[in-house]
């Protein structure tokens, strides 16, 4: 069980784990919304502005080998502005469209949990359409057995559930907190997004 906090100049956690890292420069401890945390101040996709989980806690470490393993994964995150058009809010990932996953929120607002594997997409889960606005969310991705929930913030049932089975993820891969991956699989981050917490667990 690891709790992440991005408002401090070190990383907390819980568990038996090594810390993670931040990449790029974000500003950590600053303010949106009225609530310390991990800000995003450029999208450049040289070092996209994000947070790294340990290698304990690398693609194979949360999901498994095989995609097998159930996991709790939950967080809190600012939005500036709903996305437009095509564009997505990021907010989880790991590796790219050749094989990887993707969490954001789109241009209706809808929390999209995403696979990919060869180039082709598979949403596992979403919510319906205003789900998500501008300001503080929070979410709860959970899995057990072969169903994955999304819960919001506030929410008691779920918002969206799937039950297509996780792809084995590739060895070695990172997970980031607060960036995605475009269409080349370049990783990216949104300009003005906050993240101020992250926790994980196998215990659903």
């Amino acid at each position: 069980f690891v709790i992440y906090i991005f408002f401090r100049y070190y990383n907390d956690f819980f568990g038996n784990f090594p810390s993670g890292t931040y990449l790029g420069t974000p500003d950590i401890g600053s303010a949106v919304g009225g609530e310390q945390c991990m800000v995003i101040t450029t999208a450049t996709t040289i070092t996209p502005q994000s947070f790294r989980l340990p290698p304990d806690l690398d693609a194979i470490g949360i999901f498994g080998i095989t995609g097998e393993k159930d996991f709790n994964l939950s967080g809190h995150f600012f939005i500036p502005v709903l996305p437009t058009g095509s564009t997505e809010f990021p907010v989880l990932c790991y590796g790219n469209r050749a094989n990887g996953m993707e969490t954001y929120v789109d241009s209706s607002g809808r929390f999209v949990h995403k696979l990919w594997y060869l180039n082709s997409p598979t949403i596992i889960c979403q919510t319906a359409v205003s789900q998500i606005g501008v300001g503080w969310n929070a979410y709860a991705l959970i899995k057990i057995s072969s169903v994955t929930n999304i819960y919001l913030k506030g929410s008691t049932i779920s918002k969206g559930s799937g039950n297509t089975n996780f792809l084995p993820p590739p060895s070695n891969t990172s997970v980031f907190v607060g960036s995605g991956f475009d269409a080349s699989g370049v990783r990216y981050a949104s300009v003005g997004g906050g993240f101020k917490y992250f926790y994980q667990s196998t215990i659903v």
